[in-house]
Formats: C-alpha cells, sequence, structure tokens
C-alpha cells in the first residue's frame, strides 16, 4: 500500500487512485503530495543532522589524534605496548643477537631488521635506524628468490623509516620517492590484517603533498584492501582528495 493512501469506508480496502470513470481523485493525490513533501522534509533534516554529527565526530577524532603525536611526535609503536622506545629498540637488538646461532643466521637477522629499522627511528636513533633499513634492503637485492611473504615488511618499513628520515633532512622530494616504493610491497600477514603505516603520508599531507599520498593509498590497496572491512582506505583518500588531513588513528603508530 502506498504511503498514506485513503482507505475506503467500512472495510479498510485500498482506496484506488482512480474513481470509476478512470480519472485520478484529486484528494488522493492532493494527499499523497502532502505527505510525502512532509516525509521528504524529515528525510532531508535527518540528512543534514547526521552529517552534521559526523563533522562533529571528525573533529573530535583530529582533536585526539594531535594531542596524541604531540605526546608522541616520534609515532613510535612502543606507547601502545606501555613500553618505551629504548626498551623497544633493545628488545629487538637483543632478537637480532640470538638469531647469530641459528640455522640461517643471514635470513632471521633480515627478517628482524625491520622492526629493528623502526624501532630505532622511534628512539631517535637515526643512524642505526638507516643502517638498519639499508642493510635490509641489500640483503633483498642480493636474495630476489625470497618469498614475497617474507620480504612485505622490509620493503615497506625500510624505504618508510628512509623517508621518515629525509624528512629530517627537510628533503620532501626523496621523502615522497620513499613513501611510493614503501607501498609498493607486496605485502605481508601483519600489514594484510592491520594496513599500512601512515605516519610518513601524514607528514607530507602536513606538506601539501596531496597526490603523492592518494598515490600510495592506492598502491595500499593492493594489499589491505580485501580485508579493510571499515573502508578506511575509500575514505582516507576521499578526505585526501578534497585536501583534507583524515584522522589516522592507530595506523600511524603499526
Amino acid at each position: 500500500m502506498l504511503y498514506g493512501l485513503r482507505t475506503a469506508q467500512g472495510n479498510g480496502a485500498p482506496l484506488s487512485a482512480q474513481g470509476r470513470s478512470g480519472v485520478a481523485d484529486p484528494g488522493t493525490l492532493q494527499y499523497n503530495k502532502s505527505q510525502m513533501l512532509k516525509l521528504g522534509i524529515k528525510l532531508g533534516v535527518w540528512s543534514l543532522v547526521t552529517l552534521a554529527l559526523s563533522a562533529q565526530t571528525d573533529k573530535r577524532m583530529a582533536r585526539t589524534e594531535e594531542k596524541e603525536i604531540s605526546a608522541n611526535p616520534r609515532y613510535s609503536s612502543a606507547f601502545l605496548m606501555h613500553k618505551r622506545p629504548e626498551d623497544l629498540l633493545s628488545e629487538v637488538e637483543l632478537k637480532l643477537e640470538e638469531v647469530r646461532s641459528s640455522e640461517e643466521p643471514e635470513f632471521d637477522r633480515f627478517l628482524y631488521l625491520p622492526s629493528a629499522a623502526k624501532a630505532a627511528l622511534e628512539a631517535g636513533q637515526n643512524d642505526k635506524a638507516k643502517s638498519y633499513a639499508e642493510e635490509a634492503l641489500e640483503f633483498l637485492e642480493k636474495h630476489r628468490e625470497i618469498p614475497p611473504s617474507s620480504k612485505g615488511n622490509a620493503v615497506f618499513y625500510c624505504n618508510l623509516v628512509l623517508g621518515r628520515l629525509a624528512l629530517l633532512r627537510s628533503d620532501t622530494p626523496q621523502a615522497e620517492e620513499y613513501l611510493l616504493l614503501s607501498g609498493r610491497t607486496p605485502g605481508s600477514p601483519s600489514l594484510d590484517t592491520f594496513g599500512p603505516n601512515m605516519s610518513l603520508a601524514r607528514e607530507l599531507l602536513k606538506r601539501s603533498c596531496w597526490e603523492t599520498v592518494l598515490r600510495y593509498l592506492q598502491e595500499c590497496g593492493e594489499f589491505w584492501f580485501p580485508n579493510d572491512e571499515r573502508g578506511r582506505l575509500t575514505r582516507w583518500s576521499d578526505e585526501v582528495q578534497a585536501h583534507r588531513m583524515p584522522a589516522f588513528g592507530t595506523n600511524l603508530f603499526y
């Protein structure tokens, strides 16, 4: 039954919009138009309210994120674990020492190097961060037979670290190159699940590198899109296209 359609007297049956003569009942049409107009106004108001609430939520998230970053300017993942960045670096470097006695010491060391490079950067040990990142990428160049699932983290995080270091030298063009290189990772179990780290992308957005970050998001879609159930990539891309800073949440620290 159409919304607002009048019913015949007595039995409650729907009254046709046309009489016996085949001419539409003016009263019925007027009634329906009036009801539909009111409904349209209500829906329009509700849409505006929803948009306003969404905008307020985005602003609150952005303010919260700014506070978190001001307290953690190096985007350290150690704080998520309730650790100091220096302690996290010590733990990873201990792993690098332990694998010396493993059956495949070079390969096992390679697997820990991305974490070591990121932890060193977050602890302010920039020389170590650069050394670890470059060592891992050089290992990849020499061992191209490494399966994608084993090299994904190295491609992503080592280029990310080198890009962050480039920004510390105020070399924005080189940081952009490293961001795009990191996005060309084949992925890994952790990247496929949790998505990309957005710290370098955020710093580049602050420098108005909108197109570069948009390309980076498109690259990340190759490995993360199937698992991005909350649609973050699409939302972030829309905001970057509109030259707005997205709220990246915990993806700034993974």
